[in-house]
């Protein structure tokens, strides 16, 4: 089982679209789905569901269940395994100002984007092999979503 929530933007495809279009592959590969509590209610936010098919990704727009309210902490959970990435409050709030301020394609100025996710900013990730914190988040996606397949 995958787990994959964020407080924040689902921003990746927007600049890594390659990446992410071959991380979703994989899922589809190895029979394996996502789950995915977005939490934003823009344009981009929206915009992204164009690359997340159903029969391997279930995703939510609706507000987190868990307990970080920060929007530049991302987690994924798989099996036993917690990968956590906090982005520095800065780039965050680029971020946020960006997806904020988008209303189309046709509206994003693409020399913005380059700039914000081309430069160096600091970022801490850890990667845990912890059952216990896994299995408390597999339990939240679980209440969140249902049955999880």
């Amino acid at each position: 089982m995958g787990g994959n929530w964020r407080q924040g933007h689902s921003w990746f495809h927007l600049i890594y679209s390659e990446q992410e279009e071959q991380y979703i592959r994989s899922l589809t590969f190895t029979n394996t789905k996502l789950y995915l509590i977005n939490g934003g209610k823009t344009f981009l936010d929206h915009w992204s569901e164009r690359y997340w098919q159903k029969e391997n990704i279930e995703y939510s727009f609706a507000e987190s269940v868990f307990s970080i309210q920060n929007s530049n902490t991302y987690i994924n959970v798989i099996d036993d395994y917690v990968l956590t990435v906090k982005l520095d409050e800065s780039i965050t709030k680029e971020i946020e100002h960006l997806y904020a301020s988008t209303n189309s394609m046709d509206g994003i100025e693409f020399s913005e984007l380059f700039r914000i996710f081309g430069q160096k900013v600091r970022a801490s990730m850890w990667l845990e092999n912890n059952p216990t914190k896994a299995s408390a988040y597999n339990r939240k996606f679980k209440n969140f979503f249902g049955k999880i397949d």
